[in-house]
């Protein structure tokens, strides 16, 4: 589903215009990645979790030489599911 499908969706199910319901998203959104650089985790019952995860440095490959080169450390954002919603989809 993309944003503005879903926008549709909330707009339609609150009676609100599109532009109001994609304000709302919007926020959200803002509101999660704001709290992800802060370095929280954000929590929605029922739903799942967003956090940031580091991912150490490593070694690989370069695929055109195949020389080793270094992978410097990185930050990554990642969702993790609940236990309800993991449910629901695989009991469709």
């Amino acid at each position: 589903m993309s944003k503005r499908a879903l926008a549709l969706l909330i707009g339609r199910r609150n009676n609100i215009s599109y532009a109001q319901a994609k304000a709302m998203i919007n926020i959200v959104a803002d509101g999660i990645g704001q709290s992800l650089l802060s370095g929280e985790s954000v929590s929605i019952n029922g739903w799942g979790r967003f956090c940031v995860i580091e991912k150490g440095q490593r070694i690989g490959r370069h695929p055109q030489t195949g020389e080793s080169i270094i992978i410097p450390a990185t930050k990554k954002a990642c969702f993790i599911q609940s236990k309800s919603l993991k449910d629901k989809i695989n009991n469709v």
